[in-house]
């Protein structure tokens, strides 16, 4: 994953120019939003420079700025990369109304928001558990990753390969078990990564996968992993997955490890892949047994489950 240090807020750009009189933005030039930082156009060692030698509180203007400019070309989300579910991919309205960056002039919250909306994180994915999840949630409390003032993290840097120097913020993870509640999240308000539109299509569809398939839907037991509504295949919606939930399917998440410094949580996000086993019991799915969820796949593992288990 990318760094959001100021050392990557620039690149080359035709449409930049350095008169000596700090940053310059030429008309129709504009700041880029990639997977998980906004760039900035200009000399890129001249630009480094620059932001290097400004304090704090000069740094922070200058930043607001660049959000405020990156909001006239706000509206379409285009992905940095290729969707990881492409195939199934499905257009909505939110895809043309809200860009990467979200609506939020917050430099702490803007980079969170971009890592929200990160389908770009790569590398071999991690297969992870509960206690994985537990031990990175100590970790927020012993690190004090939430700063005392309740600002978001300025940088998050930090944040990656936390644990055990190998897992963190940005890795690709995958995590088994079984559905305990499905919704959707914010929708009343929406949020700012979805520049607060209102709305079930506008928002995340969350899951809690517990490891025991008899746990409670509000146990605390259980990891949670948020699908985005950008693009959202029709087969995770929240109608589709309760199905699943119903069947007591087990089920496995592959996304981006997210911490949502918002509220302290470690978490899924977005949601890269789901996959469901017609297995009864998890711990009999071996990778031969998972089967992707696209609309014609999962008819087929549900029905088979059906026939084995009788529900």
């Amino acid at each position: 994953m990318a760094s959001t240090a100021f050392s990557n807020f620039c690149w080359n750009s035709p449409h930049s120019t350095d008169r000596g009189k700090g940053l310059h933005l030429d008309q129709g030039a504009a700041p880029r939003i990639t997977a998980t930082r906004l760039e900035l156009p200009g000399d890129s060692a001249t630009c480094f420079a620059k932001l290097k030698g400004m304090n704090t509180v000069t740094r922070l203007p200058v930043f607001l700025l660049i959000l405020a400019a990156s909001s006239a070309y706000a509206g379409k989300f285009e992905p940095a990369c290729p969707l990881p579910f492409s195939d199934i991919a499905l257009s909505h309205p939110i895809d043309n109304q809200c860009d990467r960056a979200g609506s939020v002039s917050d430099p702490g919250a803007s980079l969170q928001d971009l890592v929200k909306n990160n389908f770009c994180a790569s590398g071999p994915t991690a297969p992870i558990v509960l206690a994985h999840l537990q031990k990175l949630q100590s970790l927020a409390v012993q690190k004090r990753l939430v700063p005392a003032n309740n600002k978001l993290p300025s940088e998050r840097g930090s944040l990656e390969n936390i644990l055990d120097g190998s897992l963190g913020e940005g890795k690709v993870v995958s995590l088994s078990g079984y559905v305990t509640n499905v919704g959707y999240g914010n929708s009343d308000t929406g949020e700012t990564a979805h520049c607060n539109l209102a709305g079930n299509e506008n928002n995340v569809v969350q899951l809690k996968i517990a490891e025991k398939s008899e746990a409670d839907r509000d146990s605390h037991e259980a990891a949670l992993a948020e699908i985005s509504p950008h693009f959202r295949p029709a087969g995770w919606e929240a109608g589709a997955l309760k199905s699943l939930q119903s069947k007591k399917l087990p089920m496995r998440v592959t996304g981006q490890l997210f911490f949502d410094a918002s509220q302290t949580l470690w978490k899924i996000r977005p949601v890269y892949a789901i996959e469901v086993c017609p297995e009864k019991d998890v711990s009999l799915c071996g990778d031969g047994s998972w089967k992707r969820l696209a609309s014609a796949s999962a008819k087929h593992v549900i029905r088979r489950a059906i026939s084995k288990t009788g529900h």
